[in-house]
């Protein structure tokens, strides 16, 4: 199934790099990316919410509580514990 996938990524680059445009990904009528599907319900992955707060939203600043150094052993309890 990743060889597909991978096959659809490639695909899609090509043709885009091409004509500009792809049936793959695509955008619909509402302005948002769209992507074609297989007969059977694969398609390109689309990692556009991945990351903090689904992707949308800014890293927040917080205050340092406390810094642990590496010691060169396992830190796992150094950093629990902190």
């Amino acid at each position: 199934m990743r060889a597909i996938v991978w096959a659809m990524v490639v695909l899609a680059a090509s043709q885009v790099m091409a004509e500009g445009k792809s049936e793959w990904v695509y955008y619909d009528q509402n302005g948002r990316l769209a992507y074609k599907k297989l007969e059977t319900g694969e398609r390109i992955m689309d990692f556009s919410f991945a990351g903090y707060g689904g992707g949308g939203a800014g890293i927040p600043t917080v205050a340092v509580k406390k810094t642990v150094g590496p010691s060169g052993e396992d830190d796992t309890k150094a950093i629990q514990e902190a």
